[in-house]
């Protein structure tokens, strides 16, 4: 909290250096794409790390904006490894940290000269970790040691805030410094100070090639298809599985040759894994059935006469599912993601669309531990307008 106080103290300071600090931005720089390095701290332990961040900015309104985020980082203390002594090594750890952000952005100054900038929203945040489980002695006459390292994967759906001053070094680039804050979980928290650059730009409907959207344009209509799939990091023994999906979905063409489109689908997944035995390893006969609501946007690009390339973000919220191992009936855990989708669609007459696509599932979305699906779709579209 000191180190924030501080640094709102100095944005103050400039603000008060530059007697035009309040003269107006102009409303058609509505769009900001900036990205930051910063160090990185960490509650629980002394070291500081390092984390890089790039954001997109969009401005409705002068003073009010949105933006989407995503964050690497890592926090580290590998010098137990040097001392030679047993008990340091418990002190030792790596940590790997991601984070997805979504945040409402005021900013209260935004003129010709800089911008002050407040932020709050949520992040997926991520840490990947490598701590000491054990320890024994490997050599006593040259104090060697061999470890035995535990390794944890967290996910967490946190609260942050964040304070930035940029100051403008042409009509379209900024630099300044940016703090932020994460609350990642058992009252510890992560924050980050550095240094930011940022490009501003507009974008209008001529310069993207994007014709005013006629009623008569927009389209709808319902698809069904089977889905082949199997998860994430499979085993040799572990199969496809083909299942159902269905949905409906709504598009609008952006330009001549650009669309949008959303779909809302029950979708039906899972796996099989048969009985092996490697020695005196077995595996297990496994069937998993999954059943998940899949949100997905698209944007497809038609690169010849009815035939379309697409690609686009999915939300997988798990539904329902069952499970089977050796034969009795197994939990299954609740985990939902978000994930991609690409594929292509070849139109056939007026009202029918075939397309295949490759779907996979990219982040989990839940605390809940352990990898999604992926797996390759079938699909046709009926258009219930031609």
């Amino acid at each position: 909290m000191t180190r924030f106080l501080s640094i709102f103290s100095f944005l103050n300071l400039l603000l008060l250096a530059h007697p035009d600090a309040f003269s107006q931005m102009p409303d058609d720089y509505r769009w900001e794409i900036s990205g930051s390095g910063s160090g990185l701290r960490s509650s629980d332990v002394s070291p500081t790390g390092w984390f890089i961040r790039q954001q997109l900015t969009y401005f409705p309104h002068r003073n009010v904006g949105v933006s989407a985020g995503v964050g690497w980082g890592k926090l580290d203390d590998l010098s137990p490894l040097k001392t030679g002594n047993a008990q340091e090594l418990y002190n030792l750890f790596y940590r790997q940290h991601n984070a997805t952000e979504l945040n409402l952005v005021l900013a209260p100054v935004r003129s010709r000269r800089q911008t002050v900038r407040l932020s709050a929203g949520l992040a997926l945040w991520r840490t990947q970790a490598m701590t000491v489980d054990s320890a024994y002695v490997s050599d006593l006459q040259r104090q060697q040691y061999e470890i035995i390292p535990r390794f944890t994967d967290a996910r967490r759906l946190v609260p942050q805030v964040g304070l930035g001053y940029q100051v403008n070094v042409s009509p379209r680039w900024l630099i300044g410094l940016e703090a932020r804050a994460y609350w990642t979980g058992g009252g510890k928290t992560a924050t980050t100070v550095g240094v930011t650059t940022a490009y501003r730009f507009r974008l209008s409907a001529d310069s993207l090639g994007i014709r005013r959207i006629d009623r008569q344009d927009l389209k709808a209509g319902i698809r069904l298809g089977a889905t082949h799939s199997v998860g994430n990091g499979r085993s040799p023994s572990e199969v496809y599985r083909t299942r159902l999906v269905g949905g409906i979905w709504g598009e609008v063409p952006i330009s001549l040759t650009w669309f949008a489109r959303g779909e809302i689908s029950y979708a039906q997944r899972g796996y099989r894994v048969y009985e092996r035995r490697q020695g005196n390893t077995r595996h297990v006969p496994t069937v998993s059935s999954q059943n998940f609501l899949d949100w997905t946007i698209l944007f497809s690009h038609e690169v010849a006469y009815r035939w379309r390339l697409f690609v686009g973000p999915q939300l997988a919220m798990f539904l329902n599912g069952k499970a089977e191992a050796d034969g009795e009936p197994e939990e299954v855990r609740r985990r939902s993601f978000g994930g991609m989708v690409v594929g292509t669609a070849v139109q056939l007459s007026d009202r029918l669309q075939l397309d295949g696509r490759y779907q996979r599932d990219v982040f989990s979305l839940s605390t809940n531990q352990g990898g999604g699906l992926h797996g390759f779709q079938l699909g046709v579209n009926y258009f219930f307008k031609p």
